[in-house]
């Protein structure tokens, strides 16, 4: 007996017994009772499928097929009832089947109308297609099928499995799989005599009437007619060799009646003709005709008939229990087929969604969005292309990053990349770094970059699965001729590119960007300026505004920027100061510009607003003016934290730094990124850059096309050299940086193709300078008076020179790290590297070290604990620290000091962030530690290069054990050269409990192998003592960070400095000045972080009595910090302010983090109610809206895909205070979990194996919810509600609910044990030990659960 028949007499459901009734737990029947077909039933004749019952989890598919003259209710309707026996008996003894009937047009008896036209061969191939699309709308396409088919319903039911045996498409070979068993009535499988009188009454049909029987049907039932031998022997040809071949049998039982017909006095199909030689066959006391229609269950017809059946599903159900985990397990081990080779395994991974991330609100225009959904995803034989087309300032970029960021949130492809069609160069670069991206094998080489390009192509147009490349900026087709040859051809793809330049029909679908409508103008409009409630009264103007801006959205931006900045200042003032700046813009503008200098005049006013000052207004001018040469699509801060002396000392002849920089950088000559920082959010508020943040700590900087070429416009020739030096030495610094760290690039992935468009960007701006060279070499203006023409010609030749040495380096350069790019030892080095871990903490360190302000943490350095440590005289250093008190600066100032100062020795160092829990245990930390140690060596140690052939090969990766060997031998082997190792760990408490002292054990070993020549450091909140206690070998010298007050006071004195808004507040007013200082020290009681969160609060602050009115606060504690963001959260309308809950809720409970569509999904699932069983990709939270009303609690990371508290602090706050913010969330996260797993995709049961990874890609929190339910419902039993044990059982005892919850859990399991770690258990896993218990009640047992799931088996539901 199978698992529902063990159960059903325990768990008595109150829908139970119903013929027609549906429940949640079905919802991939939903639609079953509908008709599928021609017609309905309310026709004379209903044709097409019909479902007679749901079935309660049903497990097969019972399909009625009526025979000639047959109708698909009456042939199966007993005398005076008024519904068929299938409908009304059978689902009593088989409540676990869905029940289908199957009408075509046989009829040709029928009196008042033409008999139809099709023969067998059309009947059956009508019968496939109906049943496959059926199936496949209601998610059963591999559920078993049973058929029960009288007369000539057989022959159709065998030529239609025939049919399968080539199938056209996908669903027909799942169909004949699917079979399992035919029982034939009265089939006529050798013809009848009947079918003499059948002719001969149509034949009158047709003399009498004037309308045409179909003969040809008729004469299918002739026993010489070679259309009935061609599908009896085929039919049982197909069913014994699939016997052989070891593939799903088909059962066959014949029933053959009895009694003739009363008014020929013979059995119109005699027992030679229906039984199937080699096969059981009974008989029926009935008449041909009466064969089929039952009435009680105790006619012994049913009784054999449904026997029959009720024998078949017992034996598909236990082979499903029997199987259930095997094939669970086998559909996530088996070996990849062909088919799945060419889904690439990466394929929705979010390393393959690279996209600009510009977080901020969109310019809506829905139609043009609708648009470019409608004409990307359309059918079609070869990549569907769409080009945007508008004038510069339209919005044309904005619609491509909304478009890309809605169809990753929809799931519309599952590859998205943003490529830059400038040019030819540009683009090209693009491919070679899709290259290293999506290459399945890290061994893969190259030799060229054209070979890099054929692959990307190759690679792309082998997917089978929806992909989508945007080749943005295509707007001067001369530099990039030959387009069409980067655009792969598949069926799959979609291409969109952008351009503002007309007639490129000739690639694909042109959609054109018009100005925003009036309407849309002005919502934009007030939207920027702080809602249309400020302006009441106002309407009229602000139409004048909108419309004198041409509804360009650019200048409507610009515009609103201006009007916020200037308080209060009303719509007409600023139509006044508009058309005064215009005069003077379009008099400057060439002559083409009409439309750009409408533009241009709004860029100017908010220009003027950002320093009252003209020198220092002009001087951050020229940092604008200098971005403006680099590529302006994306600017990333990392390559701000490159060391910028490390090119200037080997440039040869470099000028002397300018005037208008020397205020951005340090004392060391380096950029100073707090100064930065701020000056850059000053440009966005109004809107003269773009800010996104690229990940915690690190903005991309962005202009507009129009604004960087508006700023090089503007400036006179001298400036115009000045910033193309500067950028051209950010290039070279950068390239330097990169070829001189060889494989280890110090600069990400990203930004390193970023520096090439940079230098590209650099080198198309120097060509036009020099064109412009004869025009402008007169006209130069300096910033500096110059004592004599002489002097003016020799500065500007000094400057020239610099430029063309610098240009030659830089193209030197690039051209030596473009050919070792393509050498076979770089890219197997690279490859090694990448394998071992793509963690590069070099990067983290040059941020952190660009954000430390200057003069503090040298009380570290000079302490002795710390000098003696670093000499060897003891083996480990702990350093202690409080929350925020800057430990992290003081680890990363430590790496600075043993770097530049004991040049004999390496470092190696790691920062721990609980924000990236997936890459905090002991083996992800340790394989880092490798990376970092074996990337300077010449080449790879012989032991990891092993290592990563054999795990590469068996696709495979590292165990704990392996990589602490590893570790070893790359230690060896860089003290070979190095006189000690350093090793520095920071935060380690941040990490997984448990694997500190996993890590700790290793370095202990490596420590008591390698003696004195190796040096550890720790930093923490806690000391070893209380946390890591067994931590002992080592001989550690504990450390507290006390941060000294002048360290605070430098880190003000340097806010102050680069913030311009507050230093402007504070100019003159020298008292508030000496108080703001004063305050952040005393408030900030040693910590940088309350430091930090009082000067951004200051920053933000609009005039003097406002900074006052703050310093009166009468604490700056972290805790009151958060409790004023929480207030905020709790004053927001209620549907916001529950999603922010929510949001706070899963960031704060979740077992691990939660990748940001996981949260995006399970924010939508606190949303479900009990019955809803579908998915609205609409309803899921935009991030931008998440980090927003979570008022500074989270940030979004890019880098690591997820929305994260913006500090372990917060974190805390929220676990100290979860029982009143968070009072039902055991309750609420697990009957979210469940309902999420009962959506409609997950009712269908188990699937195939081909499809999991597709699936939980689209509904990705199906493996959180899945994994960790159980432990959720188990962490305050007493806290789940009647309604969620409810549900838990519910969901227990429906099987395809059942199955489909175990087969997932099964796949994550198998994907959190390949190469995870060396520890062997010999338990069994929790998907197999639920896959062989007997009954829910057994599950419930096996899973712990509270004792009220258990009591509701017992006391029934």
């Amino acid at each position: 007996m199978g698992f529902r028949k063990r159960f059903r007499a325990i768990l008595k459901s109150p829908t139970e017994g119903s013929s027609s009734t549906t429940t949640a737990a079905d919802a991939g029947d939903l639609h079953d009772s509908q008709v599928v077909g021609v017609n309905s039933d309310a026709s004379p004749r209903p044709l097409g499928i019909e479902t007679l019952d749901s079935g309660k989890s049903a497990i097969v598919d019972i399909v009625f097929v009526h025979g000639l003259t047959g109708h698909r209710h009456r042939t199966w309707t007993g005398p005076g009832a008024t519904e068929p026996w299938p409908k009304v008996l059978l689902p009593q003894d088989i409540p676990n089947a869905r029940i289908i009937t199957y009408g075509y047009d046989a009829d040709v008896l029928h009196w008042t109308s033409t008999a139809g036209q099709n023969t067998t061969r059309e009947h059956a191939q009508n019968l496939v297609n109906d049943l496959c699309n059926h199936r496949t709308r209601t998610n059963s396409i591999n559920r078993p099928i049973l058929f029960v088919a009288h007369s000539l319903g057989g022959l159709v039911v065998q030529d239609a499995l025939l049919l399968c045996v080539n199938p056209s498409d996908e669903s027909q070979a799942t169909f004949l799989n699917s079979a399992r068993g035919i029982c034939f009535l009265g089939t006529p499988n050798g013809g009848s005599d009947f079918t003499t009188f059948a002719t001969a009454v149509a034949n009158v049909i047709s003399l009498s009437i004037v309308k045409r029987p179909n003969a040809q049907l008729l004469e299918v039932l002739k026993r010489r007619s070679q259309v009935l031998a061609n599908v009896k022997n085929g039919f049982l040809t197909l069913v014994r060799r699939r016997a052989e071949e070891g593939s799903q049998t088909i059962k066959l039982h014949a029933f053959v009646e009895e009694l003739p017909v009363a008014a020929t006095g013979r059995r119109v199909v005699t027992p030679d003709s229906a039984i199937i030689p080699g096969y059981n066959s009974s008989t029926l006391p009935y008449d041909h005709i009466s064969m089929t229609k039952f009435l009680r269950e105790h006619d012994v017809g049913y009784q054999r008939v449904s026997g029959k059946l009720m024998d078949w599903v017992t034996e598909i159900d236990e082979s499903n229990e029997v199987l259930r985990s095997d094939v669970i397990l086998q559909s996530i081990t088996q070996p990849t087929s062909h088919l799945e080779e060419m889904n690439d395994s990466k394929l929705g991974d979010k390393s393959l969604y690279r996209y600009p991330r510009r977080i901020g609100k969109i310019i809506d225009r829905p139609e043009i969005m609708m648009r470019m959904t409608n004409l990307l995803k359309q059918d079609g034989d070869s990549t569907r292309v769409v080009i945007l087309f508008g004038m510069g300032g339209q919005g044309k970029t904005m619609l491509a990053l909304n478009f890309s960021r809605e169809a990753e949130r929809k799931h519309l492809f599952l590859a998205i990349f943003w490529l830059d069609a400038s040019s030819e160069d540009t683009l090209s670069k693009s491919f070679v770094t899709l290259s290293e991206l999506i290459k399945r094998h890290e061994d893969r080489l190259f030799d060229t970059s054209d070979g890099r390009i054929q692959f990307v192509r190759q690679r792309i147009e082998e997917w089978n699965r929806p992909w989508l490349l945007i080749m943005d900026n295509y707007d001067d087709p001369g530099r990039l001729p030959n387009i069409s040859n980067y655009i792969p051809n598949s069926r799959h793809g979609s291409v969109l590119v952008t351009t503002r330049q007309a007639n490129l029909e000739r690639l694909g679908t042109v959609i054109a960007v018009p100005p925003m409508s009036k309407e849309e103008s002005l919502l934009l409009l007030y939207d920027r300026c702080g809602g249309a409630d400020k302006y009441t009264g106002q309407h009229e103007l602000a139409a004048r505004i909108v419309g004198m801006l041409g509804y360009l959205p650019l200048a409507i931006e610009q515009a609103a920027a201006y009007i916020l900045n200037r308080v209060d200042l009303p719509l007409a003032k600023f139509i006044e100061q508009y058309k005064d700046r215009r005069n003077t813009i379009w008099s400057k503008a060439p002559m083409p510009w009409d439309y750009k200098a409408t533009v241009y005049t709004t860029w100017e006013m908010s220009f003027e607003l950002i320093d009252e000052e003209k020198g220092r207004r002009d001087e951050k001018g020229k940092v604008l003016t200098m971005l403006s040469f680099l590529d302006f699509r994306g600017i990333s801060q990392e390559i701000f934290s490159i060391p910028r002396v490390l090119s200037a000392r080997s440039n040869a002849g470099a000028l002397e730094t300018s005037k208008w920089l020397k205020s951005l950088l340090n004392v060391d000559g380096n950029w100073d990124l707090l100064r930065l920082e701020d000056l850059l959010t000053d440009l966005k508020t109004l809107s003269l850059v773009d800010l996104t943040a690229h990940k915690p700590g690190a903005l991309q900087i962005s202009l507009h096309p129009l604004v960087s070429e508006w700023m090089r416009h503007r400036a006179d020739l001298e400036t115009r050299r000045q910033c193309l030096y500067e950028a051209i030495l950010i290039v070279k610094t950068c390239l330097e940086a990169i070829h001189k760290s060889a494989t280890e690039l110090v600069l990400s992935v990203e930004v390193g193709d970023e520096v090439f468009r940079h230098q590209f960007a650099c080198m198309e701006n120097l060509r036009d300078l020099q064109r412009e060279d004869s025009v402008f070499m007169g006209q130069s203006s300096f910033a500096e008076p110059i004592a004599s023409p002489e002097a003016n010609m020799g500065r500007v030749q000094k400057l020239d020179e610099a430029i063309r040495t610098l240009e030659m380096d830089t193209r030197e350069i690039s051209i030596q790290y473009q050919s070792m790019l393509n050498h076979h030892d770089f890219q197997q080095k690279r490859a090694v590297l990448d394998w071992l871990s793509h963690t590069i903490s070099d990067v983290q360190h040059a941020d952190i070290q660009s954000r430390t302000a200057t003069g503090t943490g040298q009380w570290l350095l000079n302490t002795p604990v710390f000098q003696e440590w670093s000499s060897g005289a003891h083996q480990g250093l702990w350093m202690v620290g409080i929350p925020g008190s800057g430990k992290t600066y003081s680890a990363s100032q430590a790496i600075e000091h043993l770097t530049h100062t004991h040049v004999d020795s390496a470092c190696l160092f790691f920062f721990c962030n609980y924000r990236d829990r997936d890459a905090m245990n002991a083996r992800a930390i340790l394989c880092a530690l490798v990376r970092q140690a074996a990337s300077p060596l010449d080449s790879i140690p012989p032991e990891v290069r092993n290592s990563f052939e054999q795990h590469t090969r068996s696709q495979t990766r590292l165990g704990l054990a392996e990589v602490r060997r590893l570790l070893f031998a790359v230690v060896l082997s860089r003290l070979a050269s190095a006189k000690r190792i350093f090793i520095v760990l920071d935060a380690l408490d941040e990490i997984e409990e448990g694997e500190g002292s996993r890590l700790l054990g290793t370095l202990q070993k490596l420590v008591y192998t390698f003696a004195s020549s190796v040096n550890i450091m720790v930093t923490s909140r806690i000391s070893p003592l209380n946390e890591f206690a067994d931590v002992k070998t080592i001989d550690f010298k504990l450390i507290r960070l006390l941060v000294p007050s002048l360290d605070i006071q430098a880190y003000v004195n340097q806010r102050l400095a680069s913030a311009s808004r507050l230093a402007r507040l504070l100019d003159g007013h020298y008292g508030l000045e000496v108080a703001v200082r004063e305050a952040v020290v005393r408030y900030s009681d040693g910590m940088f972080l309350r430091a930090k969160l009082f000067m951004d609060e200051l920053s933000t602050k609009l005039t003097s009595d406002e900074i006052e009115s703050s310093l009166k606060g009468s604490s700056r504690a972290i805790h009151i910090v958060y409790d004023n963001s929480l207030h905020r959260i709790h004053t927001l309308p209620s549907e916001e302010g529950h999603l922010a809950v929510e949001a706070l809720m899963w960031l704060c409970l979740a077992i691990r983090p939660l990748r940001l569509r996981e949260l995006q999904h399970a924010i939508f699932s606190m949303s479900l109610a009990s019955n809803e069983v579908f998915f609205e990709p609409e309803s899921l939270v935009h991030v931008e809206d998440l980090t927003s009303l979570c008022a500074g609690f989270v940030v979004f990371n890019e880098e690591a895909d997820s929305v994260q508290l913006v500090h372990y602090t917060a974190l805390e706050f929220l676990e100290r205070a979860k029982d009143s913010i968070f009072p039902n969330a055991t309750n609420d996260i697990t009957k979210s979990c469940i309902r999420y797993l009962s959506l409609q995709p997950f009712a269908a049961g188990a699937w195939p194996a081909a499809v999991i990874k597709e699936r939980l890609l689209e509904y990705p929190f199906a493996t959180y919810a899945s994994k960790y339910w159980v432990q959720h419902a188990k962490q305050n039993p007493k806290n789940l509600t009647d309604e969620t044990i409810f549900e838990i059982v519910n969901f227990l005892s429906t099987q395809n609910l059942f199955e489909s919850w175990v087969q997932i859990l099964a796949y994550v399991e198998h994907q959190d044990k390949v190469g995870c770690d060396d520890i062997e258990t010999n338990e069994p896993s929790i998907s197999s030990r639920l896959a062989n218990c007997d009954t829910p009640l057994h599950v419930a047992q096996a899973l712990d659960l509270d004792a009220r799931v258990e009591a509701y088996w017992f006391t029934g539901l």
